[in-house]
This record gives C-alpha cells, sequence and structure tokens, in this order.
C-alpha cells in the first residue's frame, strides 16, 4: 500500500542564535530592524513554538517571578526589562514548559512587534536573550537566560534580511520501501539591504516529526550540511537562493495514510 507523506517548513527571520538538544525547546528573540537615528530603536518579536522542559523555572516559595526580553553585555550580566510590555509574570514554583504556556496564551506562539529604546548602546558589545527576574515587582532588573536559550548579538544598524515567509515540501505518495531515505527539496530566497553574513538554523529537535509517535521523521539540510547545526552563507542586495533538502528516516515502515509536520527555521544576519 502507498504511504503518502508531507512536511510543512514556517521560515522566520530571527536574531536569536540557540540550537536545543533533541527533545528540548527554547523560545527566541527574532530581531526584524534596529533603526539608528536621534536614539536607537530596537524593533523585535519572541517566537516560543513549544517547550518540553519540566523543570521549576521560578525557584521562589512565594513571590512571582519575571519572564522577559533581556540584553546582555556578558553571560553573568543579563538586564531585563517590561519594555513594550515583552514580559509575563509567573508564579512561584512555575515549570518552563508552563511558562511558556502562559506566554502564549498571552502573546502568541509568534508575538506581536514590540519597540525598545535604550539599553542597547554599542551593538557589537550587547546580545538579546530570553531571561527570568525572580522578583516581578522592577521595570528592570539583573537576570539569568532560560534554559537551552543562547544570546545572539545584534546586527549592525539599518542592516536588514529578509527570507521566503515559507517553504512547503511534499513527498507525493511513496510506496513501502521508498520511504526511509526518500528525498525532497525546496527553496528559499535571502535579500539583504547590505552585504551581510546570514546563518540559517532549525529551531528545535534535530528532526522534523511528521506525527503518529514519531514513526517519520525528517532531517533538512542546506548543501549536506544538516540544519540543526546551522548554515551560514554570504548574502547582498541580490537574491540568494537556498536549495533546502528533507531526507526521511523511520526505523520500520510506517502505517499507510498522510503524514505531516512543520518546522521552523531562524535566520540571523551581521
Amino acid at each position: 500500500m502507498p504511504r503518502a507523506s508531507h512536511i510543512i517548513a514556517n521560515t522566520l527571520l530571527a536574531l536569536a542564535l540557540f540550537n536545543p538538544g533533541i527533545g528540548q525547546a527554547a523560545p527566541g528573540v527574532e530581531i526584524l530592524k534596529i533603526v539608528n537615528d536621534t536614539s536607537s530603536v530596537m524593533h523585535y518579536r519572541v517566537l516560543w513554538p513549544y517547550e518540553n522542559n519540566n523543570s521549576i523555572l521560578c525557584p521562589n516559595a512565594v513571590e512571582d517571578c519575571l519572564v522577559a526580553v533581556c540584553a546582555a553585555r556578558t553571560a553573568s550580566y543579563l538586564q531585563c526589562s517590561k519594555h513594550d510590555r515583552a514580559f509575563i509574570v509567573i508564579p512561584a514554583k512555575t515549570t518552563t514548559k508552563n511558562a511558556r504556556k502562559m506566554w502564549v496564551d498571552q502573546h502568541g506562539e509568534i508575538s506581536r512587534t514590540f519597540s525598545s529604546r535604550g539599553y542597547l548602546g554599542a551593538f557589537d558589545e550587547w546580545c538579546i536573550t530570553m531571561g527570568i527576574v525572580y522578583s516581578a515587582g522592577a521595570e528592570s532588573a539583573p537576570g539569568h537566560s532560560l534554559p537551552g536559550t543562547q544570546c545572539g548579538f545584534l546586527p549592525p544598524p539599518n542592516l536588514n534580511c529578509n527570507i521566503s515567509d515559507n517553504l512547503n515540501i511534499s513527498y507525493g505518495s511513496l510506496a513501502d520501501d521508498n520511504v526511509d531515505t526518500a528525498k525532497a527539496d525546496g527553496a528559499l530566497e535571502v535579500r539583504c539591504s547590505a552585504p551581510a553574513t546570514v546563518s540559517v538554523y532549525l529551531v528545535g529537535p534535530r528532526t522534523v516529526d511528521l506525527g503518529r509517535g514519531s514513526e517519520l521523521r525528517a532531517s533538512l539540510m542546506i548543501d549536506n550540511k544538516n540544519l540543526a547545526d546551522g548554515y551560514s552563507f554570504k548574502a547582498g542586495t541580490a537574491t540568494t537562493t537556498l536549495h533546502v533538502k528533507t531526507v526521511l528516516n523511520t526505523s520500520s515502515p510506517p502505517s499507510g495514510g498522510p503524514f505531516q509536520g512543520n518546522a521552523i527555521l531562524m535566520m540571523t544576519y551581521q
């Protein structure tokens, strides 16, 4: 009996640099633009598509904690704030997984565009991440990075790169003996306002789950480099086309019927 499989990969422009391990996920901050005119303004969104970490995020016995976008100069100095309401307050003993649910209930898996002025300073000195403050009352306070996140350095002011909004790849119908290692291709287009070094990463697990208890999974690659490890290239004002190859993997022939999955790619540039 033929087997049908289908994968949809949503690609999103982002600055957040992170590569969670298998089974883990983490929030990321997507820098849309930094404008440097009379003062520096950062426009950004927060992406938190899923979360499997059940550890306690707010360890306080009673007091609430603050989950917010934070700026860092060093790994030990994280400054978190309530700029443009890009935060949530979570009760004591809240887990990371439940914090993600609370964030999504308030802001969505992909938030609206937030804007922040100030505290950026020299752009090559700051990076942006998601953090937690063990006191929810302050407007701005030192914090700690959320589990699994990395801190992404800011791009130069007024540099902007854009990537295709989405990528749909279909394998069509596959027979039993053609499922494992089956390949399909798609293309993404990238264009920047000036020459830039661009990186593309797969968010979350190293392979994309196509459903039904992980009977079927797919790897995403560009130039034979797994996007779970990231792929870097040079881009400029002319369109750069990236050819994305996906490879199916299964330990045994999956049950018949359609398969479908989705993933998020994040783009960084500097």
